[in-house]
């Protein structure tokens, strides 16, 4: 996770792997920003894998403010719905929003 400061603004930007929670044909990634956003952020997201296949897409992005930190939780399911997939995928995601 990288973070830039711009004037007022915060942007924070990263890809990482996502894991599977239960089941082959979903991922998921949470990740948490070590700060509040003053409102809620803008948050942006890809997802991109290292197989064949068809893909993944994000059907949730849960933002969730904690006491000192912001929670993110993207969640991504087969365009297949229900079909297992093996391969690895990540998510790339931009974050931008004023710190509190």
């Amino acid at each position: 996770m990288q973070k830039i400061e711009i004037g007022n603004q915060v942007i924070v930007y990263g890809t990482e792997p996502m894991q599977i929670p239960t089941a082959a044909h979903v991922r998921q990634l949470t990740i948490t920003i070590p700060f509040l956003f003053k409102e809620k952020p803008t948050v942006n997201a890809t997802i991109s894998g290292d197989g064949p296949g068809g893909g993944f897409v994000i059907w949730n992005i849960i933002i969730a403010p904690t006491g000192t930190s912001t929670i993110i939780k993207f969640s991504a399911n087969n365009i297949v719905i229900g079909q297992p997939d093996k391969a690895n995928y990540e998510c790339a995601y931009t974050v931008i929003g004023q710190k509190k």
